[in-house]
This record gives C-alpha cells, structure tokens and sequence, in this order.
C-alpha cells in the first residue's frame, strides 16, 4: 500500500511517498494546493498499479500541462524552463489543448509540423516544440497518465549543418578596439568568451568565487550539461580578470554596480563599429572552438574544451585542421621506398620474399624469390603445389 505526505522545506513543498519498500521524495514548488494535489494523484495511481490496473486517462493535454510545467521550472534550469514554457503555452496547447494525451496520434503531430512550417517557422524551431511535447509525454507515462507515446513514429525534420560563423584575428582586434572603454565590462566579457569557449549564460553569470587563480581553473557548478564545468584559464584572461573590481560576488556588473543582465545592446554596437556582420554573441564561441582547431587541437581535447557530450558537434571544426589531416598521412611517408632506392645495379629491387623449405640461405631467406615462384621456363605455374608450402613477407 502506498503512503504519503507532503512537507516544507524552506520556500518548497516536498512529496515524500512509500510504495513497496522504496521511498522517493521529490520537489514540487512554493504552493501547497498544487503539491497536495499532485501527491494524491500519485497516491491514487500507486494504488491501481499496485492492483495491475493501468488505464489512460481522460486528461487533456492543456490540463496535464499546467502539472508539467510546475514540474519542469522546479528540475530544470531558468533558460531551459522558459524556452519550453513559450513552446508549450504558446504554440503547443492552442493546437493540442483540447486533445485527451491518449488521443494524440502521429498525423495530428505531422499536421502540427505542416502548420508551423507554413507559418515560416524553420525546421529546428519545429524539431525543438516536437522534442518538448516529446518530453511532456514521456512524463506522463512515467506518472502513469498514458501507456505510450505517439511522438516515437514521428521522424525529425531535417535540419541544415550547424551555422558556423567565426572571426578573423583583424576582425577580433578591430571589435575590441571598439568595445566601451572601462568601467564597461565588454571587452573583459568578449575576452573571456574569446579564451574560455563559455556561453553568455555561463559569463554573465560568473562569480568571483567560481574562479580559481592559483589552480589555473575555472569552476562553473551548473552548466548547460548538468555537470561542473571545468575551464582552463590562460595568462590573457587571467590579466583581463584582475584589471576588475570585486565590489559584488558577480564578476560582471552594470554602471549602477548591478548584476549585468545583457550586453545585447552594447555587444550589437561594438559589432557595427567594427563593420562586422551576420555575427552574434554565441558566434563567440565558434571563434574560440575555429581557431584552437586552426592550430591543431585534437578534436577530443577540443570537444573535453567546448564540454560537448557529443563528439559529432565538434566534428564541425574538423574542416579547419588541415594541419592534423597532414600530419596523419606524412606518417605513411616511408611505406614506399624513394625512386633512388628502387633500382639497384639496373635491377628492380625485390619488394618481397618467399620462404620455401628448400630453397633457403643462411638466413632462412630464399637467395632469388622471383626465379623459384617462376621457374626455369620463365612461366608462372597456376598454384602452389600442395606438397610445397610457402609463406610470402613483406619487407
């Protein structure tokens, strides 16, 4: 039988349920109503499954949504939460709202496809607001809501290579060169971008106590991936760093000694000063990632650099190293002899030999390969003979 109850722990209600010897507590969020509600569904459905009944229920997708986000914005962080917030109020419960969850079949999410797609909307945006209700799916079977999940005999749309945008070192000068003058934290930001790979999240977030001098290291506890992020720091970035004031446990501040929120504004008019075009603040990272391959960085210390779980998002790069390209196959150099070497008193040299029990030197080495693999005759036989076993090696 299960058992539950929820409880507070400083602004948050907790669920803390017992089924079958496990127990399992989990974060709901700052309203008690919503986390009683949600504990007793649970306790409720426990009972059924504890009983071998599971049935899909008459819960619509707007209804389910609400619970969804709730649980989204408490596991989640902050930028994930309201990417999939807009995907989900905006886009996905207008088109889907009404539809009971165990109603939505695979044509109605093709047709979903079809109208954002004729709305302008490029193939990745669609990829995105598909993995979101994706993901609502899947959440509702694991709270026993729905059997399965319709969106698993839904391809992706195809999506272009990944834009790829960098600058040239006359461009990274020239856009520094145009950056505000201190107090402004620009050029430090644009620098750390430029020498660490971090996203603008990751910089703009950045605390004093996150940074590590003697170590050489910057520690970024809550990353993109989920995982502690560790940053090697050169000595350009550590002079950078300790030209700033330390008047907040945020590095990068506003003129009023804040929080920087954004450098938008500030960054797209660096930008247009410089005459550089098409570049955004994540192409920052691009730069940083191209010329590292440019100067034969591995693709695996790149991709440990970038802290990119997957291996093909760095393969981007790849295209930009040539010199590693021709260094692989300079190591093949040797395998074929110089002209110089392969013609010796007028005679072609012997690439290879053939070992026969009769026919061996001293050295176990037949003295000529050529004339026992032909013959006095001069004409090759068909096949080996099969009482005669040889064994080609080549030098």
């Amino acid at each position: 039988m299960a058992w539950g109850r929820i409880y507070k722990r400083g602004k948050n209600y907790y669920t803390d349920i017992i089924f079958q010897g496990q127990r399992k507590r989990e974060k709901i969020g700052t309203v008690k109503d919503d986390a009683r509600k949600i504990l007793n569904k649970k306790l409720s459905d426990l009972t059924l499954e504890e009983h071998g009944i599971i049935e899909d229920e008459k819960v619509t997708l707007g209804e389910f949504a609400k619970e969804y986000l709730i649980h989204k914005k408490n596991s989640t962080q902050l930028c994930t939460y309201i990417r999939d917030e807009v995907s989900v109020n905006l886009h996905l419960v207008p088109y889907f709202g009404k539809e009971y969850l165990f109603n939505i079949a695979p044509h109605k999410i093709f047709s979903y496809q079809t109208k954002r797609l004729s709305e302008g909307v490029c193939n990745a945006t669609v990829n995105r607001e598909v993995a979101c209700l994706k993901h609502l799916l899947n959440t509702a079977i694991t709270w026993k809501r729905i059997k399965s999940n319709p969106i698993k005999a839904v391809p992706k749309l195809k999506e272009p290579p990944g834009r790829l945008r960098y600058l040239a070192l006359e461009e990274i000068n020239n856009l520094l060169a145009y950056c505000p003058e201190p107090p402004h934290s620009l050029r430090a930001i644009i620098t750390v971008a430029l020498t660490t790979g971090m996203r603008k999240s990751e910089i703009l977030g950045l605390k004093w106590n996150y940074i590590k001098p003697d170590n050489r290291l910057i520690l970024l506890p809550d990353t993109k991936n989920n995982t502690v992020g560790i940053i090697p720091m050169n000595n350009t970035l550590l002079g950078a760093l300790s030209d700033l004031p330390r008047d907040s446990e945020f590095v990068f501040l506003n003129a009023r000694g804040k929080h920087l929120g954004d450098v938008k504004r500030s960054f797209a008019t660096a930008c247009r000063k410089a005459g550089i075009e098409n570049f955004r603040f994540h192409d920052l990272r691009h730069t940083y990632a191209s010329h590292l391959a440019m100067r034969g960085v591995h693709m695996r210390a790149l991709q440990e650099l970038l802290r990119q779980k997957d291996i093909k998002m760095t393969q981007r790069y790849t295209h930009l190293s040539p010199e590693q390209l021709q260094g692989a196959v300079r190591l093949l150099d040797d395998i074929i002899p110089p002209a110089a070497r392969l013609l010796k008193e007028g005679k072609p040299k012997e690439f290879g030999t053939i070992l026969t029990p009769k026919a061996e030197n001293e050295k176990g080495v037949i003295a000529n390969p050529l004339k026992s693999l032909v013959g006095d005759a001069g004409f090759e036989p068909t096949a080996f003979g099969s009482g005669d076993q040889r064994s080609i090696h080549l030098s």
